[in-house]
């Protein structure tokens, strides 16, 4: 989400969209109170000429005003005011660090205040902020101290935002279910509320979120919902974001030309507006929409454009959609040189957007915020506990002996508690952990057979065109086990059907087999170890991937059997074809390629044993696998 489309105010003031007439009357009164010498008076028409300018995107007008704010300021509350307002027009002319500084003053000020709403309004504005830098645990932070403050108080707009901006946090980084689940939280505050401007936004957020989880029926019916309030309430920057999520969504399902009319309108908005956050975004959707027309130059036209202004909003998240974009293109029209330079740079943007440190941060904020939730509560049990034993001092000994019962009751109570809590929270991050650990290993897997798959198109010798296209396969492998493993909640067992229908498909397609293969695939379905998932896949990989290198020379109709199954505590596996038999007339066991040494090798590792069953009418195998 952009920063200029979420910042929140401190005040909301209806004539700020007023024509020239009422800014001039402001200015007339702003220079009456300087001829008086009444500093107070000044300052105070000197906020309400800055918010007008900054509503007519004049940046520069506003940062005078508000700067006369700061400097002649009577008191803390109006110099706040003014720290806050800079921190606004800087966030919106994409001078992300200036307005980190500026916001983080006011929040001091604010809160040496004691001025709770202005604070956290604040807070929230730096924490979207931080999430655009990249910087998502600082995010999480800020949002979560918001919520603490605002616990005890009656549901407003500004609470409902910090549930925004952490369901933003968390689609980032990829956990869904806790994105909509504060999503769901804020839309419920602004429903409530009759507050429609939040309510399109919270139905963007979530139609956004449906998008990055590919759930793109669901993702459209939200955006729909938003496109149709913003135009009834005549909210035109909303309506430019909410058009290019919804090219987006379109050029997920394929509708590519209705995508490319969403982007032109949303980039005429943006355009119009002068937001460069959202020029960027709807540039990039043109640009993905290009390449996936196969229009490569204009697409690298739009890709420039696009670099050209991240340089001066300085987005590390514009960077990498830029750069991910630009692979893509590089890799579709053959351009290895650029491609692998690029991956390259892709490389660094993404480590430093999310690194081990950032990701042992976020886990440790949730904590933190349950932690002092629970504390806050404590500390008001306590209160309480003294008031009793004040009464109690004056009851009967029998009345105080009940009480300490179920004094320890509750103790024990809270202690059974706390340690289920302490185990589930040590477990989730575990949890956490490897799904990391497996997203990271896939990336880099992939982005290893992509550099594959351009080797081989551009080797001339044949034979080494097939030593590549062979690493690739087991490369691959192993790499559909850790995208599997990282996109569940179950990070430890891999579901063994689901895994060998994707891996034959890859293979097949690898190999040019895609229709002319007859397939008897029969796998029960499974779940396996982790630790034996990689052994399987690769053992799996190599004897089919020898049956379509080999066999079926000459055979006009080449069949392909794959069944696994479950006996006896064994996994057996069975893979046969019909060709003209792919090996020498030996016992696997001694076979001398390196492939067969390396499915013997992972067998033995995994206490397994594998045996030729015929040498006639093909290769035939017959694997058991202890469970």
């Amino acid at each position: 989400m952009k920063v200029s489309h979420c910042l929140v105010f401190t005040m909301c003031v209806s004539f700020f969209c007023h024509a020239q007439t009422k800014l001039d009357s402001l200015k007339s009164l702003f220079h009456k109170a300087r001829t008086e010498q009444r500093v107070a008076a000044e300052t105070y028409q000197a906020y309400f000429i800055a918010m007008a300018h900054y509503e007519k995107n004049e940046f520069d007008s506003a940062l005078h005003y508000f700067n006369l704010m700061v400097k002649r300021g009577p008191n803390d509350a109006t110099r706040a005011s003014g720290l806050n307002g800079l921190g606004m027009v800087n966030a919106a002319m994409g001078y992300a660090d200036r307005s980190i500084q500026f916001y983080s003053e006011a929040i001091r000020l604010y809160e040496t205040l004691k001025d709770t709403s202005s604070a956290v309004t604040a807070g929230n504005n730096l924490a979207i902020i931080y999430s655009e830098k990249g910087l998502y645990d600082n995010a999480l932070e800020m949002s979560f101290r918001s919520l603490a403050k605002l616990e005890r108080q009656k549901p407003n707009r500004t609470f409902a935002n910090a549930y925004n901006t952490i369901g933003m946090v968390y689609a980032k980084i990829g956990d869904y279910a806790k994105s909509y689940d504060y999503y769901r939280k804020a839309l419920h505050v602004r429903l409530a509320l009759r507050y429609e401007l939040g309510v399109a936004q919270s139905y963007n957020n979530i139609g956004e979120m449906f998008n990055f989880s590919g759930e793109y029926d669901s993702a459209l019916t939200n955006l729909a919902k938003a496109a149709d309030i913003r135009q009834r309430i005549n909210d035109e920057r909303g309506l430019g974001r909410t058009q290019t999520l919804t090219g987006k969504t379109f050029l997920k399902l394929g509708r590519t030309r209705e995508a490319k009319d969403q982007f032109v309108k949303a980039l005429t908005i943006s355009r119009k507006l002068a937001d460069q956050f959202a020029e960027t975004y709807a540039i990039h959707g043109l640009a993905e929409a290009n390449i996936s027309l196969k229009d490569f130059k204009a697409a690298e036209q739009y890709l420039s454009a696009a670099e050209s202004l991240i340089k001066k909003t300085k987005s590390t998240d514009d960077l990498r959609q830029n750069l991910e974009l630009k692979a893509g293109l590089y890799k579709a029209g053959g351009d290895r040189s650029r491609l692998i330079s690029t991956l390259e740079r892709l490389m660094v943007v993404k480590d430093s957007l999310l690194n081990n440190e950032k990701m042992e941060s976020l886990l440790s904020l949730e904590i933190q915020y349950e932690t002092e939730k629970k504390e806050q509560e404590i500390r008001i049990l306590q209160q309480q506990q003294r008031i009793d034993r004040a009464e109690l001092e004056r009851s009967q000994i029998m009345i105080i002996a009940l009480v300490v019962i179920a004094f320890m009751l509750v103790a024990i109570a809270v202690l059974v508690y706390q340690l289920y809590r302490f185990t589930r929270q040590r477990k989730e991050r575990a949890e956490l952990h490897t799904k990391e650990l497996h997203h990271r290993v896939t990336n880099n897997l992939q982005m290893l057979i992509s550099f594959f798959t351009i080797q081989a198109s551009l080797v001339g010798d044949e034979k080494a065109a097939e030593v590549i296209r062979s690493t690739e396969s087991r490369v691959n492998a192993m790499m559909l086990i850790h995208k599997k493993l990282y996109s569940k909640e179950n990070t430890t067992e891999l579901r063994l059907k689901d895994y060998t229908g994707d891996l034959i498909n890859y293979l097949l397609y690898l190999y040019g087999y895609e229709s002319k293969l007859t397939l008897d695939v029969l796998v029960v379905d499974m779940n396996v170890m982790a630790e034996k998932a990689i052994p399987i896949g690769l053992v799996l990989n190599e004897l089919i991937s020898n049956s379509l290198k080999h066999a079926y020379i000459g055979q006009s109709r080449p069949s392909l059997k794959v069944h696994v199954s479950k006996n006896n505590e064994q996994i057996v596996i069975e893979i046969g074809d019909n060709g003209s038999g792919s090996f020498s007339n030996t016992d696997p066991i001694k076979e001398s390629s390196f492939g067969l040494k390396m499915v013997n090798s992972l067998i033995r590792e995994i206490h397994g044993s594998i045996e030729r069953l015929t040498r006639e009418n093909g290769t035939q195998y017959l694997i058991k696998i202890p469970v």
